[in-house]
């Protein structure tokens, strides 16, 4: 029976995909210092809606791109 196989090789995907973890640094903003926790937690967060009409910058982090949609 093939449908057996398969399930037990999506599932043995799913398994060893969810335990790559992270693929970017990450840190604990507690574990820094209050000068850059301070810096961090004042940068504004924008949802797509509240970026209609104005312009902004694309940024770029290692291979990883954020661009507008279109």
């Amino acid at each position: 029976m093939l449908v057996m196989p398969v399930s037990l090789l999506l599932s043995a995907l799913v398994i060893l995909v969810g335990c790559v973890g992270p693929l970017v640094p990450v840190k604990k903003i507690a574990e820094l210092p209050i000068e850059e926790r301070r810096a961090v937690l004042g940068l504004p967060i924008y949802n797509e809606s509240q970026l209609v009409g104005k312009e902004y910058t694309v940024i770029e982090i290692g291979s990883k791109k954020w661009t507008p949609s279109t």
